[in-house]
């Protein structure tokens, strides 16, 4: 690939349909790649979850997780980057998780207060 970014579904997608490739399928960044991987960072967190219910449960999560991580790179959908952003984002939430739930008990109960 000579150090060029492949966007593989793309590429796939219109030759399926017989369509021309455009220029930016082939070759260059990915303009409508996010940072962090909001994708890489919900499969964690739910990995993380089912980890509350089970360790076999959090270890199917986090298979799912790093075959979804695997698969954004190699589809030239994320960087390496943006799934360590990603990643790094999930561990902040569920670090955070202990610190915020005093706050959000009692905005729940603040809430019920108020509701008819």
């Amino acid at each position: 690939m000579e150090g060029s970014v492949q966007r593989v579904t793309t590429r796939v997608a219109r030759d399926l349909r017989g369509e021309r490739l455009e220029q930016d399928d082939v070759e260059g960044a990915n303009p409508w790649a996010a940072m962090p991987s909001d994708h890489f960072a919900a499969a964690l967190a739910a990995a993380f979850a089912l980890r509350e219910l089970s360790p076999a449960a959090g270890a199917a999560g986090l298979a799912y997780a790093a075959l979804l991580g695997f698969s954004l790179v190699y589809l030239g959908e994320h960087y390496v980057g943006d799934l360590l952003a990603g990643g790094a984002l999930a561990l902040g939430v569920a670090a955070a998780e202990p610190l915020a739930a005093p706050a959000a008990r009692r905005v729940n109960a603040l809430l019920r207060r108020l509701a008819p």
